[in-house]
């Protein structure tokens, strides 16, 4: 495909909004860019005074707890809303951890866009997170919140009992190229109070056949039973594209 080549799908809703844009560039470059903020919008981290201004954690080798918290601590550039697609948890046996009942032991706050008072009965809520629908980008199937800089934007996760983690795959908001800046930047995640995992995940591309791209994977072992067990259990590898080899 040419370098400047229209998306016509996302010029036409991006027009939609009421930008004017430009019926073609001459520098190479896709008119969208200049839409797509790169820059992060801050909330506020839950471990300042626990690690000072500059925060690091060794992963550790298959944590274990109950409570897992996840803090939204930046977007890819949305000022006004932050947003995810989904959470994926293996236990340290590689096994899916599934959630018995998601609607008591998935809470958000703030805890979704329902918040404000122009939206009502809004579906996306914290609970689609666990829906296991995680490639999409169909809003039944999403969560969304308004973001207020220099506050915490967190979901937490009650798994009912003490569990070890193997992996973590954090599924970030893919609506669209131009609206995947309401996903998740900087996040911190907490178990039982202790961080396990400060960084960044990965911006997703807006499209559905980048799989690989709209989430971020995070390990807590290196043992090879329980990755190839992982393995056994994930459905994610028979929707990657084949080989080209």
């Amino acid at each position: 495909m040419d370098e400047a080549h229209l998306d016509h799908d996302l010029v036409a809703e991006a027009a939609a909004m009421g930008l004017d844009l430009p019926v073609r560039t001459f520098n190479g470059t896709d008119v969208l860019d200049s839409l797509i903020s790169t820059d992060p919008a801050m909330g506020s981290s839950l471990l300042t005074d626990q690690l000072g201004q500059f925060q690091s954690v060794v992963i550790p080798t298959l944590p274990s707890g109950r409570q897992l918290v996840f803090n939204c601590v930046s977007t890819w550039g949305d000022k006004d809303f932050v947003g995810l697609a989904g959470i994926e948890l293996f236990d340290g046996h590689g096994f899916p951890v599934v959630l018995k009942d998601v609607g008591r032991q998935v809470t958000a706050d703030p805890h979704s866009i329902n918040v404000l008072s122009e939206y009502d009965h809004d579906p996306r809520t914290p609970d689609k997170l666990f829906d296991q629908v995680n490639l999409t980008r169909d809003d039944l199937h999403v969560w969304l919140a308004p973001f207020f800089p220099g506050r915490a934007h967190t979901i937490t996760v009650d798994m009912d009992c003490k569990t070890e983690i193997s992996m973590i795959r954090v599924w970030n908001y893919n609506k669209s190229r131009l609206h995947s800046s309401r996903g998740v930047r900087d996040m911190e995640i907490l178990l039982d109070g202790i961080p396990i995992f400060i960084g960044e995940v990965r911006r997703a591309p807006g499209v559905l056949t980048q799989p690989e791209e709209a989430c971020e994977v995070i390990l807590f072992t290196q043992d090879e039973s329980v990755l190839e067990a992982v393995a056994e259990h994930d459905w994610l590898p028979a929707c990657l594209p084949a080989d080209s080899e």
